[in-house]
């Protein structure tokens, strides 16, 4: 349930359901924010990276496993698509930085960005070809293709905001 502020005075808006689409997030500074999120909501849904430590969740909390392969973020991805078309007022929150291939563009799809190299203007040819190389140039492809399908965005730094125009033309 979601509740809503309004003149110091707490609402309840219309029943909302969390989904916590974080596949390829088990590390570092994602790994504490699943751990911070998953600590405070209750009947919420996440999709969750199968190396992803050991986190306590809340009973009400169902937790789906994607595996670090293509295939398995495809799956990952058309769970989500058949989850969001049953339940339409969910809010569907991506910790990974994409948004999700097979949505529409979604009022409820918040997009979370903590990597800067993916707004960053970079250079590609300057930089040594290599799979860290590659993963970062189709990450910046997919992100340019889908960022029309989020509606709001969230930065982690305030040296992120001054990309705000790149995220607006989109």
């Amino acid at each position: 349930m979601i509740k809503k502020i309004i003149n110091n005075k707490k609402s309840i808006v219309k029943k909302k359901t969390l989904i916590l689409y974080a596949p390829g997030i088990h590390t570092g500074g994602g790994l504490k924010l699943i751990q911070s999120i998953i600590g405070n909501i209750k009947n919420s849904l996440i999709f969750a990276d199968h190396r992803l430590p050991a986190i306590e969740f809340n009973n009400s909390v169902k937790k789906i496993i994607v595996h670090n392969t293509f295939l398995g973020r495809l799956i990952a991805e058309l769970k989500l698509y058949k989850i969001q078309k049953n339940k339409k007022n969910s809010i569907i929150h991506c910790l990974n930085g994409i948004p999700p291939f097979f949505l529409r563009k979604n009022k409820n799809l918040i997009l979370f960005l903590q990597n800067s190299i993916h707004l960053d203007d970079v250079k590609y040819f300057k930089l040594p070809f290599n799979l860290t190389t590659l993963k970062i140039f189709l990450s910046r492809l997919l992100l340019d293709f889908l960022l029309h399908k989020a509606e709001t965005f969230i930065v982690q730094t305030n040296t992120m905001k001054w990309h705000k125009a790149y995220l607006k033309k989109k």
